[in-house]
């Protein structure tokens, strides 16, 4: 057992760990015990963290769809600094306080929107998606819209999130839907000239080899290359 691991095993956690230079809350944080070691071992959202590093740049006005406890969003701010600004979709209210405590701790802001976020520019959210509700997943940050059970969350539209955080123009969208990207394969995404990147991570084991496939190549067919695979997160630019 290593001297980083010690803290954990015998139930004291640190007040706070670092991540790419972010200050990420620990001691009552949301995190699962097995998440909490995994961050502080640096694997914590590995792969889009790689390939925000490199294509995210300064002054870049960002959607980040899915920002669960702002970990990811702390990064983009700090990225983006100065000039630019981020706004998170989170569609679990019960995050919202862990998500304000990790922005307040490193001191940046983003514009957080409760929200379902349905990667399309232009609306209306399909019908087959609209009717969906959230289901936040026990034991976990994550969640997903399915079937009609679970909270009414309102479904926006990129267009719609970005008018809601008032960030015109935006230049690159994060896509961390669990699934949701598949709706690429059925409607175009339509980014605007604007948007010159799209970090998103593909969720075959949800959607499948093939929709993951059709995912990638919507955007390929909007003008988009890919400039960098982490895992089962494209990076991709125009």
């Amino acid at each position: 057992m290593s001297l980083r691991d010690l803290p954990t095993r015998i139930g004291i956690w640190p007040e706070i760990a670092f991540l790419d230079g972010v200050k990420v809350p620990i001691r009552g944080s949301a995190l699962s015990p097995r998440m909490r070691r995994h961050l502080m071992r640096g694997g914590y959202e590995r792969a889009e963290r790689k390939l925000l590093g490199r294509l995210i740049r300064p002054g870049d006005r960002v959607i980040e769809l899915g920002a669960s406890l702002g970990i990811v969003t702390s990064l983009l701010a700090k990225k983006v600094a100065p000039g630019g600004k981020v706004a998170a979709m989170e569609p679990n209210r019960r995050l919202h306080p862990h998500f304000e405590r990790q922005l307040s701790l490193n001191g940046v802001e983003a514009t957080l929107v409760q929200a379902l976020g349905c990667p399309i520019w232009d609306g209306p959210v399909p019908e087959e998606i609209r009717g969906q509700r959230f289901t936040a997943v026990e034991n976990s940050l994550s969640g997903r819209a399915a079937g009609a059970e679970g909270d009414v969350v309102p479904w926006l539209t990129l267009r719609e999130v970005a008018e809601q955080a008032g960030l015109p123009e935006p230049t690159a969208i994060i896509v961390d839907v669990e699934g949701g990207e598949q709706v690429w394969t059925e409607h175009a995404p339509g980014l605007p000239p604007s948007v010159r990147t799209v970090i998103v991570e593909i969720h075959p084991h949800l959607i499948g080899e093939e929709k993951s496939g059709g995912c990638v190549q919507a955007l390929v067919n909007e003008g988009f290359r890919i400039a960098g695979i982490s895992g089962t997160v494209f990076g991709m630019v125009r």
